[in-house]
């Protein structure tokens, strides 16, 4: 009897300490689904005050041609493009060399409900089966996604910065 209660505790601890694993690993691909969010969010940020700055610049350029006024236009729109860009990395840069997870929309969509099913319980025959997929999504995401997305962001508040020093200092030259 004392046997048989150890067993089943044995069983028990294994299914919780299964259920934590899972539960690390699905928090690291929440962690790094949140990053992407937080960088596309800074991203339209961007957009937003580079759009304000490129209308305005652009009017302004309209009453007269100055070269404080056409560098922050530049910049703006520059810095418009690296945002779309932190959005929606160039495909190109995120597939590469991309092996897919089960996790992965072109997985899902390019095969019947049945075969994805097939798909899913062989992936999920083992608890390492189900955290390779798992290693495996976290790694295309975080590297083919969420790194191009904060190195485009990054781009783009530093061009806007810069357009914003150079402008500065154009204005500032002009007067003194």
């Amino acid at each position: 009897m004392k046997e048989t209660i150890s067993i089943k505790q044995r069983e028990a601890e294994n299914m919780m300490r299964t259920g934590d694993q899972i539960r690390f690993v699905t928090d690291i691909l929440r962690k790094q689904i949140d990053l992407g969010r937080q960088i596309e969010t800074r991203a339209n940020i961007i957009i937003a005050i580079s759009g304000a700055t490129l209308t305005f610049s652009l009017n302004s350029l309209r009453s007269g041609n100055s070269p404080e006024i056409f560098s922050m236009a530049i910049t703006a729109a520059l810095a418009i493009l690296f945002s779309l860009m932190a959005l929606k990395p160039p495909k190109i840069l995120s597939t590469k060399h991309q092996r897919q997870s089960v996790f992965y929309h072109t997985a899902i969509a390019s095969k019947t409900s049945e075969e994805y099913i097939d798909t899913l319980k062989k992936a999920s025959e083992s608890l390492d089966d189900v955290l390779s997929q798992y290693g495996l999504e976290i790694y295309n995401v975080t590297k083919y996604s969420v790194l191009y997305k904060k190195r485009f962001a990054h781009l783009a508040i530093t061009v806007l910065t810069l357009g914003f020093v150079v402008s500065l200092f154009l204005v500032l030259f002009r007067f003194f």
